[in-house]
């Protein structure tokens, strides 16, 4: 990892540096999830004064202003991975145990998350049961449904 939160590798894949940098996180810190189950301190663990969090954050800043990368990579990258929820699994794992403000605000565009082979609904799994939005059912109406059916013009369609 660099002095400022990139992953060397990632960032040389040039226009997708930022869908990389992005990407690495999405299996490291998934990883890191199951370390940390297991009873090891991995969130905190550092190297060369470094540690998972400058990756965090070096992504958050290049997703909001590409600039943000300098040298590292072109400023014209492809965003077309931030249209899609199953890249973020990572943010709901990272998110229920820190609290980032930016990512808060990015989950809330893109949940529910899910990602197969990061698990499936990370949304589900992760996010803060205070945070949930609770549906308020309306019993007479599902209860007219359930015995009446529903009206002619929605059956036959």
């Amino acid at each position: 990892m660099t002095e400022r939160g990139a992953f060397p590798l990632e960032i040389e894949r040039g226009r997708r540096a930022t869908h990389y940098q992005n990407y690495a996180l999405l299996y490291l810190i998934t990883n890191m999830q199951v370390i940390a189950r297991q009873g090891y301190d991995i969130f905190e663990l550092e190297i060369n004064g470094h540690d998972i969090h400058d990756a965090v954050d070096f992504a958050m800043t290049i997703f909001n202003d590409p600039a943000a990368l300098g040298d590292l990579a072109p400023h014209e990258q492809y965003t077309g991975f931030l249209k899609d929820n199953q890249y973020f699994a990572w943010m709901e794992i990272y998110q229920s145990r820190f609290d980032d403000p930016r990512i808060e605000r990015f989950l809330a565009q893109v949940r529910p998350v899910y990602n197969r082979s990061a698990g499936g609904y990370q949304t589900l799994y992760f996010m803060s049961p205070e945070a949930q939005q609770h549906l308020v059912v309306d019993e007479q109406e599902r209860e007219t449904t359930a015995f009446e059916g529903l009206d002619d013009d929605s059956a036959s369609q």
